[in-house]
């Protein structure tokens, strides 16, 4: 009886429990000289347009994309980072106090991405000489080997 029972289950429930009626793979075909062409890569809503020296059908593809969200885990800054004076004209003085004792890098970046200079930090109190510098925007990043601590825009004036 159970047999039977989900026989009859699968032969009338089976058809409703299709999630899509087309499934293609991939496509191809081809040809030259003004005729024939032919591809599908999974489409799922076709139709056809006709006249007089051929036809052709079309199709539109539906993605499925999944997203995993996770949580965004702040650590806390173990670092006062602080650059003076901004805007500056000349010279820039980076002040870092750092509660880790870990080697610290800054790389000074300009409005296109390039690196324009680079160094290792080795006291609280830094003084740059950026007088060879192009006036605009740029960005002086502080980081260890680890992990980036602060990004600060910075603008040299003339």
């Amino acid at each position: 009886m159970n047999r039977i029972a989900f026989f009859l289950i699968l032969f009338f429930c089976g058809p409703l429990c299709l999630s899509q009626t087309n499934i293609i793979g991939g496509g191809g075909n081809g040809s030259g000289t003004g005729g024939t062409m032919s591809f599908s890569v999974g489409q799922l809503l076709v139709g056809a347009v006709y006249g007089p020296t051929g036809s052709v059908d079309y199709g539109a593809e539906s993605p499925f994309e999944i997203f995993v969200i996770t949580p965004v885990v702040e650590r806390q800054l173990s670092a006062q980072i602080r650059a003076f004076p901004n805007p500056f004209s000349g010279e820039l003085n980076l002040e870092v106090r750092s509660l880790e004792n870990k080697p610290m890098e800054y790389y000074l970046v300009d409005s296109a991405g390039r690196v324009v200079h680079r160094g290792k930090l080795q006291a609280v109190n830094t003084p740059f000489d950026f007088n060879g510098l192009a006036p605009g925007i740029y960005f002086l990043r502080i980081q260890t080997r680890e992990q980036l601590l602060k990004t600060i825009k910075i603008i040299k004036n003339r």
